[in-house]
């Protein structure tokens, strides 16, 4: 486990535990079991998400390791995806400033385009996918267990899933 990581895990323990000692002290059982429903909630629905980009990101992974490797490498397929840095010089002739800026806009414009569609379509998978979607359905069904038995308390609940993303915060800002 990384630095990050593992400084990330410290933090959100210690706000929970913030938590937790602070509905033992005041005697409130019930915002605890709130507050522990809707962190646990908030950490599965995180892991859920977390495993299936990891799987998506592992199947691209896979898919690019049984390519034919070509002449060009992926980073300048990157970097030179309409291969406009090629090696060889082109003489194109006089372009002025505004030509030259309305074919930038323009390349620039189809590449935003492209990339977008591109993007959904790879993280389609890990959007969707059933780990995700599984947290989701703890979340919804902690919910409703606690409001079916009419234990639900909105505030603790709400500050157990705020757990999560103030760890986040926190570890973000500590960072600079």
């Amino acid at each position: 486990m990384n630095k990050t990581l593992a400084r990330f895990f410290v933090i959100y323990f210690v706000l929970d535990l913030i938590f937790v000692v602070y509905f033992v002290l005041v005697d409130d059982y019930l915002s605890l079991l709130n507050s522990q429903i809707g962190a646990l909630a908030a950490m599965s629905v995180a892991i859920g998400s977390f495993l299936g980009y990891k799987s998506s990101v592992n199947e691209q992974v896979k898919k690019l390791d049984g390519c034919e490797v070509e002449q060009r490498d992926i980073i300048d397929k990157i970097e030179d995806s309409y291969e406009l840095f090629d090696d060889e010089e082109i003489n194109y002739g006089e372009i002025t400033e505004e030509e030259a800026k309305n074919i930038y806009k323009e390349e620039r414009d189809k590449l935003k385009k492209s990339s977008k569609i591109k993007n959904i379509a790879l993280t389609f998978k890990g959007i969707f996918s059933p780990f995700r979607l599984v947290g989701y359905f703890l979340l919804i069904l902690g919910f409703f267990w606690l409001e079916g038995n009419g234990h639900l308390k909105i505030l603790p609940f709400i500050l157990g899933l705020s757990i999560l993303p103030v760890s986040s915060v926190i570890l973000a800002f500590r960072k600079q």
